[in-house]
């Protein structure tokens, strides 16, 4: 029979064992306590005490930790031979996620583009009903509208070209104006008429872009489908000058010969420009544009542009209807050259240019001049006469429109804002 003290020690034994497989001790209270037990007589056995009891229980734990790193180096290494394809897998997974992600995006982009486009189509549609209301209000109430013009064209029935037609855009809608109805005076007959008729062509040709007045005269369609809009300049015209010319009851017109009106240019050409004043078209030539000298108007004057010029004469028929104007630009820059001439002395000397040369009532040719420095226009005789004779001194040849000169000033005319001097040089 085993005494007590081989019991404790192959309790011990078996704890350590029980340790070494990885069991995790579970240490009752009692077992803290130091037991003393009694075998022989006078024999005292002291069971393990804390100590022994932690430290076992620590050596068991480093041996169930050393199995577990054990383990999870060996999952480790069975997880890196698996390591690419899950790499792959993953990068196949994010690529596909940001593909989703773009491609919503996208459609959410579209959505939104197609309701922009949707509302802007209701906008316009209503903006487009909106103007068509009025331009049916203007042509009950005959109102003078203005438009551009955009493009001429061929007015066909089938294969037939009835004539030639100016298209005005007025907002969203674009008005047909027949050639006949373009022009005030194309009721002209006789032997100018074809001349007339082509440099009227030739005109509208150079129109494109320019500000044009009209009346509508017809109508047809609806405002979101096909339509057709006709319209007169001619009509407009005439309304314009009965209203600013026609002279009243009191014998006055709302302008005046010696006003200083605008007038907007329709076609520039090298040396002209086509202008509208107050319902009459009219060609200006050099010289009645401008006292400056300018060598190309195209590059000094645009379509659309607005020109001051002052009314030199009005025509009337015998009902008092206007039926012609006259005007000049260049009697409309005298209140500007009134000033500048203050500033100038008699027996200075200036450069300028040769703008016009014409013939007196008398026969003598009259020059006209432009001090561009000085800035103010003028007239000069054409060099020094010796001892009384024809001899011209300082000169090589006679002068010539667009020449550099130097002009001495023998005279001023304070009133008129002009001087007057001799050509001492052709500076060319």
């Amino acid at each position: 029979m085993a005494t007590e003290k081989e019991l404790i020690i192959e309790k011990d034994e078996e704890l350590e064992s029980q340790n070494d497989f990885g069991e995790i001790l579970d240490l009752k209270p009692e077992d803290t306590e130091e037991t003393i037990a009694t075998g022989d007589e006078g024999a005292e056995v002291a069971v393990p005490d804390e100590k022994k009891r932690v430290k076992n229980a620590a050596k068991g734990k480093g041996k169930t930790a050393a199995l577990a790193n054990e383990t999870a180096t060996e999952d480790k290494e069975s997880a890196d031979e698996n390591l690419p394809d899950v790499m792959n897998n993953g990068k196949a997974d994010r690529v596909s996620r940001s593909e989703i992600v773009e491609q919503s995006r996208i459609a959410a982009l579209e959505r939104k583009n197609r309701a922009e486009k949707r509302e802007r189509a209701e906008q316009n549609n209503a903006l487009r009903v909106s103007e068509w209301e009025q331009l049916v209000a203007a042509r009950k109430e005959n109102r003078i509208l203005s438009g551009v013009l955009v493009s001429i064209q061929n007015i066909a029935r089938g294969s037939e070209v009835l004539g030639v037609a100016a298209i005005v855009s007025c907002g969203n809608f674009n008005i047909t104006i027949p050639f006949s109805e373009v022009f005030r005076d194309t009721t002209v007959t006789g032997p100018n008429q074809g001349i007339i008729r082509r440099r009227q062509r030739n005109l509208l040709m150079r129109s494109m872009g320019a500000p044009m007045s009209f009346c509508i005269t017809d109508m047809t369609g609806n405002p979101n489908g096909e339509y057709i809009i006709a319209g007169s300049r001619k009509a407009a015209l005439e309304r314009i000058g009965i209203y600013n010319l026609h002279k009243g009851q009191g014998g006055r017109s709302l302008y005046e010969v010696g006003d200083v009106v605008n007038a907007k240019i329709i076609a520039v050409g090298r040396g002209a420009l086509f202008i509208n004043v107050l319902g009459f078209d009219i060609s200006l030539k050099n010289w009645s544009v401008t006292y400056k000298y300018i060598e190309n108007f195209a590059e000094e004057y645009r379509v659309g542009d607005d020109i001051a010029v002052r009314i030199m004469r009005i025509d009337y028929d015998d009902d008092g209807m206007p039926i012609n104007i006259t005007v000049s630009g260049r009697h409309a820059e005298k209140d500007e050259y009134v000033e500048r001439v203050k500033n100038l002395y008699v027996g200075s000397i200036w450069c300028g240019h040769i703008t016009n040369i014409y013939s007196n009532k008398n026969g003598t040719p009259t020059i006209a001049i432009y001090l561009e420095d000085a800035k103010v226009p003028g007239y000069a005789v054409f060099g020094y006469l010796r001892n009384g004779g024809t001899a011209l001194v300082g000169v090589s040849r006679p002068p010539m429109v667009g020449d550099s000169v130097s002009v001495e000033i023998f005279d001023i005319m304070a009133e008129s804002g002009l001087i007057r001097g001799r050509i001492l040089r052709i500076n060319n």
